[in-house]
C-alpha cells in the first residue's frame, strides 16, 4: 500500500501509513485514537495502493 488515512467525520486525521504491505493486517488501523478506542462515530478512509 502507497497509503492508508484514517479521518473522523470533521476531517481531522486519526490514522496515517504509509509504504506498508497489504496483506498484513496489524499494519492497519486498529480503531484507537492517541492510544485509546475510538468513540462510535462515522469514519472516512483513502486507500492508495500500488498497481
Amino acid at each position: 500500500m502507497q497509503s492508508l488515512r484514517v479521518f473522523n467525520r470533521w476531517g481531522q486525521l486519526v490514522f496515517e501509513r504509509r509504504d506498508f504491505p497489504a496483506n498484513n493486517p496489524t499494519l492497519g488501523w486498529d480503531g484507537n485514537i492517541n492510544g485509546r478506542p475510538a468513540p462510535v462515530d462515522a469514519y472516512i478512509y483513502i486507500a492508495e495502493g500500488d498497481l
